[in-house]
């Protein structure tokens, strides 16, 4: 979902009540959020305190994380129970991934994302945990984290990026691949 598509989907009351708040975690500076309209498009901007005074500025003056975080909070208040987010972590600062983790948990909404980052695997539930991985021949393919046998013995110590990264990727595809020709298809998480 485009942007500022999702903002005009939601009321003032929505983006003052619900957005705003959970932005200003973030980013304690912003007042506001809203939609601009130019003669020939509709653009994110938002009011931002700087020495004390307000500054309207553009979505194209913002970060890519500001930018980032605000989309995931619109998909969250947006109708649909079900979100996809490709690379959760891009343009999220580390020291965010706690708080972000926490509003997509409490959002009610199922949320399936992908990630390189090991800290975000931390925050998931070990038996949510899915590795995509390529079979020879190129067919993608999925098994449970927990379903791999290094990674079910190192899961009694460790969080899921702490289990993997103290590991060969190589070495869980190939458990994984084995895992997968003898085994049923994957279990939806609970």
């Amino acid at each position: 979902m485009d942007l500022t598509a999702g903002l005009i989907e939601l009321s003032r009351r929505d983006v003052e009540k619900k957005i705003l708040p959970v932005l200003q975690k973030f980013f304690p500076q912003v007042k506001d959020v809203r939609i601009r309209r130019r003669s020939d498009c509709k653009e994110v901007g938002f009011v931002e305190t700087v020495d004390g005074k307000d500054v309207v500025l553009s979505g194209r003056q913002a970060g890519q994380g500001f930018i980032r975080l605000l989309g995931i909070l619109v998909r969250m208040l947006t109708p649909g129970t079900f979100i996809t987010i490709d690379d959760l972590e891009t343009g999220i600062s580390i020291d965010w991934v706690s708080e972000l983790m926490k509003i997509i948990e409490e959002s009610g909404k199922q949320v399936l994302f992908t990630t390189n980052s090991t800290l975000v695997m931390n925050f998931v539930d070990d038996d949510k945990v899915r590795l995509l991985f390529r079979k020879p021949g190129g067919a993608t393919a999925m098994v449970n984290f927990v379903d791999i046998p290094s990674m079910k013995k190192k899961l009694a110590v460790f969080c899921p990026g702490d289990a993997l990264i103290s590991s060969s990727l190589r070495e869980i595809t190939d458990e994984a691949l084995a895992f997968t020709s003898q085994a049923s298809p994957v279990k939806p998480a609970p």
